[in-house]
């Protein structure tokens, strides 16, 4: 089950045990300025910085080579932005993971 993967993958335990952050969301649901409705996987709290989570399937080809289109990192940009209005003050950055709980790509703003 995807879900169990997620949640005991070593990679990515400071973003799914809470007693490594402070608050966490799932879809959470944001307005862009054009009033297009957005909803970001998972953002976790910490106390000095907030992480956005993107799941994706589909970023390994059957030879293990990881492949992230640039729509995924746009994708993944445009959270960060909306996340850092609402924290501000908070270092944001932003994770793909795998659904197997691999960190793929990563994004500091």
């Amino acid at each position: 089950d995807a879900a169990q993967a997620i949640l005991q993958a070593k990679d990515i335990q400071q973003y799914m045990n809470p007693i490594y952050y402070k608050r966490a969301w799932n879809e959470l649901s944001f307005a862009e300025p054009n009033g297009i409705i957005r909803r970001i996987d998972r953002v976790v709290e910490f106390d000095d910085k907030v992480c956005v989570i993107d799941y994706k399937t589909g970023v390994e080809d059957r030879f293990g080579i990881i492949n992230i289109r640039d729509d995924y990192c746009d994708q993944l940009r445009s959270y960060c932005c909306a996340i850092r209005e609402i924290f501000k003050g908070k270092k944001t950055f932003g994770l793909i993971v795998t659904l197997e709980g691999k960190i793929v790509f990563k994004i500091e703003s």
